[in-house]
């Protein structure tokens, strides 16, 4: 998320780049071919979703080859990856800041679920 709303509920990769569109369900083939279901407008839930200069909670759900973003508590995007590589199923969670001007970044209350 950033300050403009311009980066939230979509997933990104740090090789494959925007993997998950917000407002569409995404699927990966074991071969790479990506089919794209559209269930909103991209701007438009990204403009419903976001509450600029508040608290915003973002809810991902990792389940098998399927990851799932909410954002206050509308679902933005849904990836499944049938790329077992470029999916594990274990490994470490991350927070990011990009660089560029000077900002604050916060979060709170965090907790983390095994879906078993």
């Amino acid at each position: 998320m950033n300050g403009g709303g311009n980066y939230v509920g979509f997933l990104y990769h740090p090789k494959q780049h925007l993997v998950g569109e917000r407002g569409a369900k995404v699927t990966i083939a074991a071969d790479g071919k990506k089919s794209v279901d559209r269930f909103a407008d991209a701007k438009e839930l990204g403009d419903k979703v976001f509450k600029k200069d508040d608290w915003n909670e973002y809810t991902i759900i990792a389940k098998g080859p399927t990851m799932t973003l909410f954002v206050n508590g509308m679902k933005t995007c849904e990836l499944t990856d049938h790329r077992p590589e470029l999916m594990p199923k274990r490994g470490f969670i991350t927070l990011q800041m990009h660089a560029g001007p000077p900002m604050k970044i916060q979060y709170r209350n965090m907790r983390i679920k095994d879906l078993k």
